[in-house]
């Protein structure tokens, strides 16, 4: 669990970062950021698509994930405060292989962009399977759109009011509620890591300042 893995960013900036938890059943493993290089002036100007169009979502998610202040600090969202109600709207923000492989031949590209943002809806979770369970397969259902690279992608909904409702317009919040992992190749249904899973995983390291 000491090794040091290298991230890429979709804006170039690498990272390094030491994985401080992992947790085989839960299929959710943490990383600490050790060391970074400083991010590029243009980071957080990179092009948000669904397809080939520019999002509609994409100025609010800009928004959503910048900075809190002039300050070096990474790109976050925060997780929700529970679990979504089933036919919640869903964002699923991945990274589509670049090779196609469902043509029969290989070193075709895909032409899909270096960050996808598919829409879809939160479908529950499976009947019988612990949420907390998703070494063989995810618990969590979605029908957002994912290719191979997908894996770990975030499903994040909008914020809702206390008193429920959604936040329109200016200032809408943006929460995560799970993480696509995996699809069932019997139904088709996209499956991931539930809340529940995450929110049990993070458990003390939630505010944490350990080295």
């Amino acid at each position: 669990m000491e090794r040091l893995w290298w991230l890429l960013f979709a804006s170039g900036q690498i990272i390094q970062a030491r994985c401080v938890k992992w947790d085989p059943e839960r299929d959710l493993a943490l990383l600490r950021v050790t060391s970074s290089q400083h991010p590029p002036a243009l980071s957080l100007n990179h092009e948000l698509k669904i397809g080939t169009r520019r999002s509609r979502h994409e100025s609010q998610l800009r928004e959503a994930f910048a900075p809190t202040s002039s300050s070096f600090s990474f790109p976050y969202v925060e997780l929700a405060d529970a679990v979504p109600p089933g036919g919640r709207a869903l964002l699923c923000i991945g990274h589509p292989g670049s090779e196609d492989l469902e043509i029969g031949r290989p070193s075709v590209a895909t032409g899909y962009d270096v960050l996808h943002i598919s829409e879809g809806k939160f479908r529950g979770y499976a009947k019988g399977q612990d949420v907390q369970d998703n070494s063989e397969i995810g618990a969590l259902m979605h029908d957002c759109w994912t290719y191979w690279g997908h894996s770990w992608a975030p499903l994040i909904e909008k914020g809702r009011k206390e008193k429920g409702g959604e936040v329109d317009g200016e200032g809408m919040k943006w929460r995560l509620v799970g993480l696509h992992s995996s699809w069932d190749d019997q139904t088709g249904m996209r499956r991931g890591i539930g809340w529940e899973a995450i929110k049990e995983f993070l458990g003390g390291f939630e505010g944490s300042t350990e080295e």
